[in-house]
């Protein structure tokens, strides 16, 4: 059975521009990855921390109610 990738916090240190990664499901493509770089100033060094506790259910319910929307067309 496939599992779905873990839902990250990213942070850049040296501007503070944050994100939350939330995959739609197990099957990715280029374009679903996580950012590599800060869109603000560029840096490559992002903290990448795993979303845990009410975070991770909250993002994995929106994950799931996102796909379901895409899905009805």
């Amino acid at each position: 059975m496939p599992i779905p990738p873990q839902p990250l916090n990213i942070h850049c240190p040296r501007c503070g521009w944050h994100t939350r990664w939330q995959p739609r499901s197990d099957a990715l493509t280029a374009k679903d990855l996580p950012p590599s770089q800060c869109p603000r100033c560029g840096n490559e060094a992002l903290d990448l921390h795993p979303l845990r506790g009410v975070g991770a259910l909250v993002g994995g319910l929106l994950g799931r109610l996102g796909t379901f929307f895409d899905n009805r067309h």
